[in-house]
This record gives C-alpha cells, structure tokens and sequence, in this order.
C-alpha cells in the first residue's frame, strides 16, 4: 500500500509533456548578379544570420543562427509563428508564417531580396 501511494504522489502536480515540433530552412539571398546571363549562372547565396521564431504577436519565442550554408532549425511547441531574419537593412527578408503540429516538421525557406536589379 505505502508503495501504491508513493507512486500515485510521483504523478501528482505534473503537467502533460509537450511533444515539440521542428522549424527548419534555408535563408538565402537573391539575387546576387546584377545582370543574368544564359549560360552564367547567377544563384542564390546562403546568408549566415539570426533567425527569430516569433509569436503571432510578434514576442521572440526562439532564436537560431542559420550556418555557413544558410541551414537553421528549432524546436517549438506546437502553434502558429512567424519566422524572421535579422538583417541590418539589405537584404530584405519577408516573414514566413508557419504552422507547427505536435512532433511534426516544418520547413520554412526564406528568400531575402538583395535589391540588385
């Protein structure tokens, strides 16, 4: 009986564990040539930045920073945000918005425009 109590005490005042879901992308930049050429080729760059989760108010829930190859990913618990990138004023990157379920994986690209036309 004192061993049926301790383990009903064990449970008591815990709370339902999160099953966390992943953010994951690229960032890069685009484009990177001011003219396109056939036959020269012109990609996109991997931008090495901080990513920002944010709340649908616009709070940081959570931060990562993308690598050498523009790669990020996070962990959240599940629900809606939006995924920012912190640039100082080029390039220019939109958020994305995204919708996280439990233990599910999310990918978020995102493309910053460098403004060269």
């Amino acid at each position: 009986m004192v061993a049926t109590g301790g383990l009903l005490l064990l449970g008591c005042g815990r709370l339902p564990a999160t099953n966390y879901g992943t953010v994951s992308g690229t960032v890069m930049a685009g484009p990177t040539c001011p003219v396109e050429q056939v036959g020269s080729p012109c990609p996109n760059r991997p931008l090495q930045t901080t990513v920002l989760i944010l709340s649908r108010s616009g709070q940081v829930v959570t931060s990562a920073r993308s690598d050498v190859h523009g790669r990020y990913s996070v962990h959240v618990a599940p629900g809606t945000y939006f995924v920012a990138v912190q640039t100082p004023v080029w390039p220019r990157c939109p958020a994305t918005r995204v919708v996280v379920e439990d233990s599910g994986s999310t990918r978020a690209n995102v493309l910053c425009d460098t403004g060269i036309r």
